[in-house]
């Protein structure tokens, strides 16, 4: 029996020390994971700080110089979309950072942390403290010059047709996303753009006279140029621009039964001009 009893009793003082520090294991991470969790969302806070303005778009254009057989009809393609701003830099004129670098430094008290005391006899006491920050004052709204922002967005063009009235071309090209960069002349709400992205057809497909179907696929990457003009209708923004997108699938696959369509085209290139209006909301 006394050999039992001092098996137990180690047994126990062995589990105890184990609990400990599991227990202090538990503690230790729970106390990092908010640290960690805000490494991880850091630059997705710094990401989402950035967002200025989400926009919608409509567009008619029609290709230029693109792949024989398809109807050139200059506004038979159409196209819309969303697009989500962030804001990169702002360039403010030299006058105004002339201005600013002369003028007055601002101090300001910033709230640092609070300490609540209870007294011996409960009274409560709160102390407040500051620190204190100095900095240039702030650009004004018309100090600004330039304005320079990336755009992520999604947009489809659709209205694709074939000049051989014996086919029937159904097609549809999502941009999976589209990436712009913009850099705006304040002054005179002009702004002028770089885009670029991947993209994909969707549900393109060839019927012949037969109704006999080949269903294609084919993936490129686009590259354009725009030009635009914005205006305000408070609270949110108007804009009109227009643009050269070069849009070449160099291969497209198709499938279907039988021999393909004389007048179906191997590659498609569907680049061309457009003139896009939409509407802009400040994310401010």
């Amino acid at each position: 029996m006394t050999t039992l009893r001092r098996r137990l009793a180690t047994l126990r003082t062995g589990r105890a020390p184990r609990r400990a520090a599991l227990a202090a294991a538990s503690v230790l991470a729970l106390a990092a994971w908010p640290a960690a969790a805000h490494a991880q969302l850091g630059p997705i806070d710094a990401l989402a700080r950035r967002v200025s303005d989400l926009s919608f778009f409509y567009s008619r254009g029609g290709i230029a110089g693109g792949t024989a057989g398809l109807n050139d009809d200059p506004f038979a393609m159409t196209s819309f979309g969303v697009e989500l701003l962030f804001e990169v830099a702002e360039i403010p004129s030299s006058a105004a950072r002339r201005r600013q670098a002369e003028a007055e430094p601002v101090t300001r008290r910033v709230l640092r942390s609070v300490d609540v005391r209870r007294g011996e006899d409960g009274a409560v006491d709160t102390v407040y403290h500051y620190d204190v920050v100095t900095s240039t004052p702030p650009l004004r709204d018309d100090d600004i010059l330039w304005t320079l922002e990336v755009g992520l967005g999604y947009g489809q063009v659709q209205g694709l047709e074939l000049e051989d009235p014996s086919l029937d071309l159904n097609a549809t090209i999502r941009t999976l996303p589209s990436l712009t960069l913009y850099l705006s002349y304040e002054p005179l709400g002009t702004y002028l753009g770089m885009r670029t992205g991947f993209l994909r057809t969707h549900a393109l497909q060839v019927i012949d006279a037969d109704g006999a179907v080949f269903s294609g696929d084919g993936e490129a990457f686009m590259m354009g140029g725009l030009v635009g003009y914005a205006f305000a209708l408070d609270p949110t923004w108007l804009f009109l621009e227009g643009g050269y997108t070069v849009r070449n699938f160099p291969s497209v696959q198709w499938e279907g039964d039988g021999a393909l369509p004389g007048g179906t085209p191997r590659s498609l290139d569907v680049s061309g001009w457009s003139v896009s209006a939409g509407i802009q909301f400040p994310a401010k």
